[in-house]
């Protein structure tokens, strides 16, 4: 490649994933933390790659945010493999936190911890970065009727363990 075909080449790769970059980089931030900048560039090494290749699809946004997905997964894994007493620790708190009273209540954001990983993924998803379910159901590789079903499993998750019956604050 020329040094003018390449400086058009990035010029046009970062126009099309421009509009995506602050979205994509805090999904990565809500799903593995301090390894985000890591899963980010490589995300965007994968959508390189791609666009080198002639292979983005259509839907840019969903293909963006799945790469990013199965990205910050492969960094917990690695991240899980180093810190594994740590797991097994936060567990046995986890437990003894679940023997307290029923009268105390979670806050949100400790029942939040609470769920799966995707679980969590899906609801920052459509709350955090507003997407709808079907967009949501494509990023994370299910059909929109199961995200609906999910959501409505997991409002209700909450809400059991936040300890508001009447469904009142999720």
């Amino acid at each position: 490649m020329k040094g003018g075909e390449s400086i058009w080449y990035h010029e046009s790769f970062e126009r099309m994933i421009s509009p995506y970059q602050q979205g994509l980089y805090a999904f990565l931030r809500h799903l593995c933390g301090q390894n985000a900048e890591d899963a980010y560039q490589e995300t965007l090494l994968a959508a390189w790659e791609a666009f080198k290749l002639n292979r983005l699809p259509d839907k840019l946004e969903p293909y963006l945010y799945g790469v990013a997905r199965y990205k910050a997964m492969d960094a917990l894994r690695e991240r899980y493999r180093h810190e594994k007493r740590q797991v097994q620790l936060n567990e046995e708190v986890s437990k003894a936190q679940e023997g307290l009273a029923h009268e105390e209540r979670l806050t949100l954001s400790a029942a939040l911890q609470k769920l799966k990983e995707q679980d969590r993924a899906l609801l920052y998803l459509i709350f955090n970065q507003g997407m709808d379910y079907q967009r949501a159901g494509m990023v994370m590789g299910i059909p929109e009727g199961t995200v609906k079903s999910r959501v409505f499993s997991i409002k209700k998750k909450l809400r059991q363990w936040m300890g508001d019956e009447k469904g009142g604050c999720v």
